[in-house]
């Protein structure tokens, strides 16, 4: 599977090469293109390869299912994690005092902000340059 992913990545790696160095159109209009067209078959390529790890990973799970053993196994593994993630609730309630838990979300919050905002502006920035790169005029 991951020697297909290779295959597909370097075939659409060479053609948007061979594609550029090949354009009969300026490069205004071939780099828009190849943003276009470039990234509809990225896209359409990693859908293709989720479909495909998605169905695996199901046959997969059905075939393991069948097992007794998995199955309890599974069940088993489920609930030590609730143990686990109920006795840590626990114990941060009982051992950090209110006022830092309440310090800990208030930054928690703050840098889930400033993260969020930082993602913003990197949008736009990117979006900023992009639009200027559009907009230049063809040397020639």
């Amino acid at each position: 599977m991951f020697r297909t992913l290779k295959s597909i990545i370097a075939g659409i790696f060479t053609g948007a090469v061979l594609g550029v160095l090949f354009a009969p159109k300026k490069g205004v209009e071939t780099r828009n293109a190849i943003k276009k067209d470039g990234m509809n078959a990225v896209k359409k390529t990693a859908k293709d390869m989720g479909d495909d790890i998605s169905d695996t990973a199901q046959d997969v799970y059905k075939e393991l299912n069948k097992n007794e053993d998995f199955r309890k196994g599974v069940e088993k593994v489920k609930e030590a994690s609730n143990k686990a993630q109920a006795g840590a609730k626990k114990l941060y309630k009982e051992k950090v005092p209110l006022k830092d838990r309440r310090k800990i979300k208030k930054t928690f919050n703050k840098t889930r902000a400033s993260v969020e905002k930082g993602l913003d502006k990197a949008a736009e920035t990117v979006t900023r340059f992009s639009k200027k790169d559009d907009k230049k005029p063809e040397k020639k």
